[in-house]
């Protein structure tokens, strides 16, 4: 990606964050405050990119962002085929150029927000974004998350990645909690 596309996620994303937590009200407020302070450490976009490309880029990827390599141990395996049918019982295909695969975290939580938001508009039932949070994402992020700190601590390289991932850990336990009408087990509470 571009040194403007980096620039614009350390301008702008941990300020966006905070504007929509204060609607949603996550319990993350430690982890947007050491997500601050990772990009204010900050040199430059380069820096954004080359901890980016060093985590989830550079051969063997230390921290693949697909579900599958944690869930099945490679790419493409049963659950990534299990995330597949989600997709087309909502009418989703794969859209022309999209480069990733089917259990990349972006595409679990861009499906996600879409579960809660059929749910918010009574268009689903939310027990459905809950079962996708718990057998789609739940399953896996502490494994990326560990992995992410690993390589950012032995590198020296900013935290800013590692605070994404466990603002995401965070606020899916915490929803997935809410749902089942417990506090236990949510993770980093």
């Amino acid at each position: 990606r571009t040194d403007a596309d980096a620039r614009a996620v350390l301008d702008m994303l941990p300020g966006d964050l905070r504007i929509l937590n204060a609607q949603l009200r996550y319990p993350i407020g430690a982890e947007m405050d050491d997500l601050e302070r990772a990009v204010a450490g900050t040199k430059d976009a380069e820096t954004f990119r080359v901890a980016y490309a060093r985590l989830f880029l550079s051969p063997p990827t230390p921290a693949p962002l697909n579900a599958g390599v944690y869930l099945d141990g490679g790419i493409m395996g049963r659950s990534t085929l299990m995330m597949e049918e989600w997709y087309r019982r909502h009418g989703l295909a794969r859209a022309d150029g999209f480069g990733d695969l089917p259990d990349h975290i972006s595409t679990l939580l861009e499906f996600l927000a879409l579960l809660w938001t059929k749910a918010a508009r009574g268009e689903g039932p939310a027990d459905e974004a809950v079962s996708w949070s718990v057998n789609c994402l739940r399953s896996w992020l502490p494994n990326l998350a560990a992995k992410v700190e690993e390589v950012t601590v032995a590198e020296n390289l900013p935290a800013f990645h590692l605070d994404l991932v466990r603002i995401a850990e965070k606020a899916i336990g915490h929803d997935i909690a809410l749902a089942e009408g417990t506090t236990v087990g949510v993770s980093g509470a």
